[in-house]
């Protein structure tokens, strides 16, 4: 028994012309290629323009109709467009192996706000050389 095409291809399979553009910036591009390479297989008769667009401009551009679709990895505050999630992306906090963050498996935002408040502010180091006597920032006309 054939399978129901999803939401998500029934979208763009429903596209009369023979080529859709998307925008889609950075963020949401990693995501949005696999999706790209499993539609060109159901449907390779139908060329996919990804075209860089910054993701404040995307909503607008796919008002105007100078897009087909947009990908975003946020939801736009433009009105009158439908959001149909089309993938998923993991986000990850980088740290050093000792940070106290380093042993969790998951992380929330709260656990970042509550390192942060209670650490310190650090001053800008200097590093200075003294080696000449002449107590000067590190440059390569210290003359050392």
């Amino acid at each position: 028994m054939p399978r129901k095409p999803s939401r998500r291809s029934a979208i763009f399979a429903t596209c009369a012309a023979a080529a859709s553009s998307i925008g889609a910036n950075e963020a949401a591009v990693h995501t949005l290629l696999p999706v790209i390479a499993r539609f060109r297989q159901r449907y390779p008769d139908i060329a996919i323009d990804v075209r860089r667009v910054p993701a404040r401009q995307i909503a607008v551009e796919v008002q105007q109709g100078s897009l087909d679709f947009g990908a975003l990895t946020f939801h736009p505050p433009e009105v009158g467009l439908l959001e149909v999630p089309v993938g998923s992306d993991e986000l990850v906090l980088l740290v050093t192996p000792t940070h106290e963050l380093a042993t969790r498996r998951q992380v929330a935002m709260e656990d970042i706000a509550s390192e942060a408040g209670h650490r310190p502010q650090r001053p800008v180091a200097r590093a200075r050389a003294r080696c000449c006597g002449c107590s000067k920032i590190a440059t390569s006309r210290c003359g050392w």
